[in-house]
């Protein structure tokens, strides 16, 4: 197996302020800064910056959502680590609605966002997860020339609201991953109202999927109409690259190797229009949670039967969606000695960065199963020590959408894992 996912094809191109003069210069330097910027003929909405509020967990959800308060007086920091290691600019929340606002450089960067004064005693910091966005797991805050600013990058405190605060320092969303034994009905009437907006815990009823590589050519099948959480347009396909078994993760599963249902991975060789980038979208799963940002579409996945024998007859009803799959930046974990069991043995990887989230897609007008369906896809390693993969002797059967084909696997690329996406 080759170290991470390498480039081919379908991969190129997430106390109250103690101090108060400290906490009003802060609030004047920005404000100085955000006027030089207007005079400079850019607004501060346009201009390079990180923002977002703190929130008070006062309803003990663990996450953002409407039973929470806003805390003012909060001081945060975005310090550089790339550009200007260890330059930093601040910001305190205010206005009644716990918002602050960092005016930053013009210029490619990466930030440690993180509360630096005005936290109430005795108050845990649940979102984000490790303490400050830039410490691991959480991946730091990325600006380029294609996204001037981040918003959103929110903090929810436990214990700042009057209540008890709780014992619980840090929240890990972990959804259900277990298939239900009868598959619904795919519907036949398109969603068509898919919103960027934040979603409730679905119940995730598929697997884990374990991808490798393939390299077969085939014919160039007809543009089809897609429609996703992102968008509607057109893509035409190309070569098919990869093949994802159904995978028990760490014996979480163990029927999931026997689940017939596979996903077979094409190209996408042109999208019309063209695809607009979507910074900021927060992804929960039993990793933890991450920043992204989706960058193009690159994969489609279609269900598909598989065989190592003989040709298989089509998947009667196989219960689980299309994904149209995005190429994504940010987030990086690093999850050590994770066993993965499918129909072509056991794999021990290290799980590393995040390489492409696939969200359900509606194809040509057939609908959807589970519109919020998403699977987040993570490039591996293998641990130390641990067998080499070979593969299947033989060739590999499958039977999806486009018809019948067989192929040769080569290595092992992807772990895709069942995830709660956010978009902020």
């Amino acid at each position: 197996m080759d170290e991470g996912a390498r480039e081919d094809p379908g991969d190129e191109d997430v106390v109250r302020d103690s101090a108060k003069g400290s906490s009003s210069m802060s609030r004047l330097l920005a404000l100085l800064i955000a006027a030089a910027l207007m005079l400079g003929g850019a607004s501060a909405a346009e201009a390079w910056h990180i923002g977002g509020q703190i929130f008070c967990d006062d309803n003990h959800s663990r996450a953002i959502d409407a039973g929470d308060s806003t805390l003012d007086g909060v001081d945060v920091t975005a310090t550089s680590l790339t550009a200007s290691p260890g330059q930093a600019f601040s910001a305190t929340s205010g206005s009644g609605t716990g918002s602050y606002f960092i005016p930053l450089p013009d210029r490619t960067d990466d930030y440690r966002v993180a509360l630096t004064g005005g936290v109430p005693p005795g108050a845990t910091i649940l979102i984000p997860s490790s303490g400050a966005y830039g410490d691991a797991p959480v991946p730091p805050i990325h600006l380029d020339s294609s996204t001037l600013q981040a918003d959103g990058v929110d903090f929810l405190l436990d214990g700042c609201g009057g209540a008890t605060p709780t014992s619980i320092p840090t929240v890990t969303a972990t959804p259900t991953v277990t298939r239900t034994p009868t598959p619904p009905a795919r519907t036949t009437t398109p969603t068509t109202t898919l919103t960027p907006t934040p979603i409730s815990t679905p119940e995730l009823t598929f697997n884990h999927f374990q991808c490798y590589e393939v390299d077969r050519a085939v014919g160039a099948p007809p543009p089809l109409s897609v429609h996703d959480r992102f968008g509607s347009g057109t893509i035409t396909l190309a070569a098919k690259k990869r093949l994802c078994n159904p995978a028990n993760k760490n014996q979480e599963n163990p029927t999931a190797p026997s689940d017939p249902v596979h996903l077979t991975g094409y190209v996408i060789e042109q999208r019309s229009p063209k695809f607009v980038p979507v910074p900021n979208l927060i992804v929960d799963n039993q990793f933890g949670t991450t920043r992204i940002a989706v960058v193009k579409p690159n994969l489609l996945f279609v269900p598909s039967a598989k065989s190592l024998t003989d040709p298989p007859a089509p998947l009667a009803d196989p219960g689980i969606d299309r994904f149209q799959c995005y190429r994504v930046r940010g987030g990086r974990i690093r999850v050590a000695g994770v066993q993965i069991v499918d129909q072509f043995g056991t794999l021990t990887v290290d799980v590393r960065r995040p390489f492409r989230l696939c969200t359900a897609v509606d194809v040509n007008g057939q609908g959807f199963i589970e519109p919020a369906a998403n699977l987040l896809c993570y490039t591996l390693v293998p641990t130390p020590g641990s067998p080499t993969f070979r593969g299947p002797s033989g060739q590999v059967f499958v039977n999806d959408d486009f018809g019948a084909d067989a192929f040769t696997v080569n290595h092992t690329r992807e772990l895709c894992v069942p995830s709660i996406v956010t978009a902020r």
